[in-house]
């Protein structure tokens, strides 16, 4: 039976959809006022050292989001490059968490293969995970191809498990965050013989009234509606910030209470999962950084009145300390 293979889709609308245009438009995303200001280290060897245990990364269109995307990216290949991505997306409306174990993804810069030996291992814990390889791949939204290029382009020999994480049910996901940790831990302790990360894939609060529906601040000045639509993402991401501390079920609330995380489920489940890392692998902490925050307002702005919309976004970088 062949194995399935995801076609780029967003390829030629969300970012450029030839190799050299996508290659500039990245380099220009790392350059930019948004980004590190820097292009970051690329086709170097896998490595098996480093702290870095994931990041949240958003998935706009390049033009809007890719610049605070970049950041996170960087501090992956400062950190050293990984063998394997654990890409945790999807915006929901299924009340379910799926795994991809065979298969490939493709992007005008090249093929991004699942680990099938990091997939089985993750598989043969799986019961609230669903084992589906063509279900993830029907099923796949933006919230994973616009992070594809950002991986290919620091090394086109990482792989990919894709995990498409609907549910809203913290039970659910709690229960796939003790499977999914069981699964990846002799990745993320001491001695790994191959590195693995997280990329947790979310963008923030969708803000307009014509655009969204969600206007809270309807009526103000559009730079006082921006400011409200940051001050709505900056309370989940100073709990996320706090995540050792932090009950991942709040997180979870505080995102369905006031629609600042636009993949709920996506990000409990990877901060969930870290969390359970943490203890598994006698991690000393989790030090969550915020590498940056903005809106499309903050890069582009658009519209006023009825017509003004903004989307937040973030990169931020979760790292471990060992005892």
């Amino acid at each position: 039976m062949s194995k399935p293979i995801r076609h780029a889709e967003y390829a030629g609308s969300w970012y450029p959809g030839n190799k050299d245009a996508l290659t500039r438009m990245l380099e220009t995303c790392f350059k930019s006022s948004f980004g590190p200001g820097k292009l970051p280290k690329r086709d170097a060897p896998a490595s098996t050292s480093g702290s870095l245990v994931g990041i949240i990364s958003p998935h706009a269109g390049y033009s809007y989001s890719g610049g605070v995307a970049s950041n996170g990216y960087y501090a992956i290949a400062e950190d050293g490059i990984p063998s394997t991505v654990i890409l945790i997306g999807h915006h929901g409306g299924f009340d379910s968490v799926y795994v991809q174990t065979v298969g490939s993804w493709e992007t005008p810069l090249g093929t991004s293969i699942v680990d099938e030996e990091v997939a089985s291992k993750i598989a043969a814990v799986a019961k609230e995970i669903k084992v589906d390889s063509n279900r993830v791949i029907s099923i796949a939204d933006n919230t994973f191809e616009l992070q594809l290029p950002f991986i290919q382009y620091l090394s086109s020999g990482i792989k990919i498990v894709p995990i498409a994480a609907g549910s809203r049910t913290y039970s659910k996901i709690k229960n796939a965050a003790g499977e999914l940790s069981t699964g990846l831990q002799e990745y993320f302790s001491t001695g790994t013989k191959k590195k693995v990360v997280i990329v947790a894939s979310t963008d923030l609060t969708h803000y307009g009234l014509m655009h969204f529906g969600f206007a809270p601040a309807s009526g103000k000045p559009p730079k006082e509606e921006n400011a409200w639509v940051k001050n709505n993402d900056e309370r989940v991401l100073k709990m996320i910030q706090n995540l050792d501390e932090m009950d991942t079920e709040s997180i979870l609330e505080e995102a369905l209470d006031n629609q600042n995380i636009c993949c709920p489920g996506a990000i409990t489940l990877a901060m969930e999962t870290m969390k359970q890392l943490k203890l598994k692998c006698k991690f000393n902490k989790l030090d969550v950084r915020l590498l940056k925050q903005a809106t499309s307002y903050d890069v582009e702005p658009r519209g006023e009145g009825p017509g003004f919309s903004a989307v937040g976004y973030a990169s931020m970088a979760i790292m471990k300390g060992v005892y």
